[in-house]
């Protein structure tokens, strides 16, 4: 029943897209003290027709890299704002692509290339809350939240999350 609580995801993260995505890159191998210059430039990319079984023939299109969207591409920190997940909704799988370009105090240059496919987790479906009071006495009215029916085409849910905001700007 369990089981596939343990299935491992080899060829993508999974992420809400709901919040902010911020990515580090580094140098590591070859980065001694004699390095003149490291540089940074990360590239996006995406597929609409990218399946989980199918990893192999995937052709991916860069996407332009505007402000709107991402900010420090040519930084070692790099990030994704949510508005690229909510702007295009029917896009699930995303690749981050970085490279690092060095430079030696010998003026030897190399560079290195490393990526990251996202899965951008879609929203669940289908379902219904009832809340058994629709207003109340903060601390001292009890609320109860019943939600039931939700589907999730990436798996199966095993927690909700409830929030709670202020109708009125009161304070």
């Amino acid at each position: 029943m369990y089981a596939r609580l343990c299935v491992p995801f080899p060829n993508y993260k999974k992420v809400t897209g709901l919040d902010l995505i911020r990515i580090q890159g580094s140098c590591v191998y070859g980065c001694d003290n004699e390095l003149l210059t490291v540089s940074y430039s990360y590239k996006v990319f995406n597929n609409l027709k990218y399946s989980d079984f199918t990893f192999a023939d995937i052709v991916w299109q860069e996407f332009e890299m505007t402000e709107t969207y991402f900010s420090d591409w040519n930084n070692p920190y790099f990030e994704i704002s949510s508005v690229l997940f909510n702007d295009f909704k029917k896009i699930t799988y995303w690749k981050v692509e970085l490279t690092v370009f060095t430079t030696t105090l010998d003026q030897i240059s190399k560079n290195g290339t490393s990526s990251l496919t996202l899965k951008i987790n879609q929203t669940p479906f289908n379902g219904t809350c009832v809340l058994s009071n629709s207003n109340g006495i903060a601390f001292q009215t009890y609320f109860t939240i019943n939600c039931s029916d939700w589907a999730d085409s990436d798996g199966f849910i095993t927690s909700y999350e409830f929030y709670g905001s202020y109708l009125f700007d009161l304070f």
